[in-house]
């Protein structure tokens, strides 16, 4: 979460998604809106979508936490063009039955993290 005066704004957030049928995005937005109207906060933003299409389901997910949609932008300025490229050609050679499905996402090296980690109790 970032703030900004009486604005809460959800940043790049993620769930293993072999837990997805828990909910835990769920429970995380409901701690988070009740957190900002403790800190007497106006809005929280959720952010839209990895694609502009109205069809993104990560768009529709959002949405379901609010009542009021205003137009965001997606940053996708590399600021560092070699270190990205670099990221995104390793997580390919690691990934290479996913490598075309998510070669437009900005953010595919972070796909499939958590596969590789065990989950402890």
């Amino acid at each position: 979460m970032l703030r900004w005066g009486d604005v809460l704004t959800y940043h790049l957030g993620a769930s293993d998604e072999r837990f997805w049928a828990f909910r835990p995005n769920d429970a995380l937005f409901a701690m988070l809106l009740q957190t900002a109207e403790e800190l007497g906060c106006r809005a929280v933003s959720f952010g839209g979508g990895t694609t502009a299409d109205p069809d993104d389901s990560l768009y529709r997910y959002k949405s379901k936490f609010g009542n009021r949609h205003l137009p965001v932008f997606i940053g996708t300025r590399v600021h560092e063009p070699a270190a990205y490229r670099a990221l995104c050609a390793d997580w390919e050679r690691r990934n290479p039955e996913r490598a075309e499905r998510y070669r437009s996402y900005f953010l595919r090296y972070r796909i499939g993290e958590f596969d590789r980690r065990t989950v402890t109790a």
